[in-house]
Order: structure tokens, then sequence, then C-alpha cells
């Protein structure tokens, strides 16, 4: 413990922090959210504020976190595949059917498809039609 005498005042020992924590990236000018230089730094803040969240990097070149903005999977997250499409295996086994039979049902008009991809909406339409007695 340091004591100042003689009406000085006690100082402290510094601690030398690397010059990247000190900068705030602040908002996004894109999404408005925190901006983080490295996926770690995101995961890290992430881990210290206890949230359930995901990371992703954003079109402005920096991380955020972040949910999955609606979309289902993670395909639809990145772009891969439309948000309101599924693949057919996916689908197939959402209705535990064979994947030529969504594709039959997508032909016969049944089914809406982007892409030749079946429309997710449809697709939990009739799987719940299908668990009704």
């Amino acid at each position: 413990m340091l004591i100042a005498s003689n009406n000085q005042s006690a100082t402290t020992p510094t601690v030398s922090v690397p010059v990247s924590d000190h900068i705030r990236r602040g908002a996004c000018s894109i999404t408005g959210k925190r901006c983080f230089d490295t996926r770690t730094q995101a995961k890290h803040n992430l881990r210290q504020t206890n949230l359930k969240l995901g990371v992703y990097k954003c079109e402005c070149g920096y991380f955020h976190q972040g949910g999955w903005h609606g979309n289902k999977d993670r395909a639809a997250h990145r772009g891969e595949i439309p948000a309101d499409a599924m693949t057919a295996d996916d689908a197939a086994r959402a209705l535990n059917v064979s994947p030529s039979f969504i594709s039959r049902l997508i032909e016969s008009g049944k089914v809406r498809s982007e892409n030749g991809l079946p429309n997710r909406t449809d697709i939990d339409r009739l799987s719940q039609i299908a668990r009704t007695p």
C-alpha cells in the first residue's frame, strides 16, 4: 500500500494495455450494432456478458453479435438459399417422404418453389396436415 507523505499524492503503477483495446468502434452504419475487429473479440464479449447470441461478419467489414435475423438455418442466413426456401432433403425429412416425392409435389404445383427449392411455408403446412388425425 502506498502512503502519501508531505502532501504528495501516491502514484499507482501503470499497466500497459494494447492500443486496440482502447479503441471503440461504435455502432455500425448498416445495422446499428456494436462493431468488433475480430470474431474472437466479439465472442469474448459474449462470454463476459453471458448472452446466447451468434457472431457474424457484416458488410461493413466488422463483426457483430446477433441472431439469425428471422432466418431458420445457416444457409438462409448466409444467403445461400432464400429465407423462405429449404433444401429438398430437409423438406423430405420434415414430411418423412423421399426427395423425389418432394420434386413431384413441386412439379404438380402443390408446393411453391424458388430456384427449384421448396417453399418452407408450404412444407410446414403439409407437415401440419400430415400430423392431424
